[in-house]
């Protein structure tokens, strides 16, 4: 901007009046730029309140129960009373027996859950004769045979053999809620056809193992069996057990 000069003015003058406009502009930027600071840190005001709400929960006792039950077997008399019913004393080749293992859950927690069975057999080295009337000398035979139902069991794999047992796993295909039950696996067992006893006599059992698994956190039964096959194998190993 070119200076107007005034006449008779010296340049001390000058400058002086220059000086004097210069301060008269920078007040009223100043004014706007401590304007907006105080704006500003006004919006930070604002209303506020706070709420909690408290929840409470109850965790489920560990009384996820559950029990194999056998009501055609249960049924069986038992004349001598040594808890062995009289159709299972004494049994030769061949002979059908009523036995009808089911699951119920009976937990006390409404804990609804995935059911696993399993079967032991007991097995030894004999010679028996076959369906087809064939004599068989076999390894590791199951001395007992019975009928799989099937239904919503399912059998998982191949019987293991273990300790003298054959051990046959199956899985309920379906969730089981407290008080419910499974169907049988089987209804009825008999002795195979063994060629004579060969040192076979006496006392002989199958074991039927119900296993039950929470059904929250997993998708499948099978899930849960693996689940808790790791478990299993995590506490015999001394090791930590993973969470679902």
């Amino acid at each position: 901007m070119a200076e107007e000069k005034e006449k008779g003015a010296s340049p001390e003058e000058m400058r002086a009046k220059r000086a004097r406009r210069m301060r008269t502009w920078s007040r009223p930027a100043l004014a706007v730029t401590l304007a907006c600071a105080v704006g500003t840190t006004g919006m930070f005001a604002y209303f506020t309140d706070e709420d909690e709400a408290v929840n409470k929960f109850t965790i489920a006792s560990d009384d996820l129960g559950v029990v194999v039950e056998e009501p055609g077997w249960d049924a069986l008399p038992d004349d001598d009373g040594d808890g062995v019913p009289d159709a299972a004393q004494d049994m030769v080749p061949t002979q059908w027996v009523t036995k009808d293992p089911k699951v119920t859950n009976t937990g006390e927690s409404a804990v609804d859950a995935y059911i696993m069975a399993t079967v032991s057999v007991p097995v030894a080295d004999v010679t028996y004769v076959d369906e087809e009337g064939e004599k068989v000398e076999g390894k590791n035979v199951e001395l007992f045979t019975y009928e799989f139902l099937g239904g919503d069991w399912s059998e998982v794999g191949q019987p293991v053999v273990k300790d003298g047992y054959a051990v046959h796993t199956y899985s309920w295909g379906k969730v089981l809620a407290t008080g419910e039950s499974t169907t049988a696996i089987f209804d009825k067992v008999s002795l195979i056809n063994l060629v004579n006893d060969q040192g076979q006599a006496g006392a002989k059992q199958i074991v039927v193992t119900a296993i039950a698994i929470q059904q929250e956190g997993f998708d499948s039964a099978e899930d849960a069996w693996a689940a808790y096959e790791g478990q299993k194998a995590a506490l015999a190993a001394g090791g930590e057990v993973a969470q679902p």
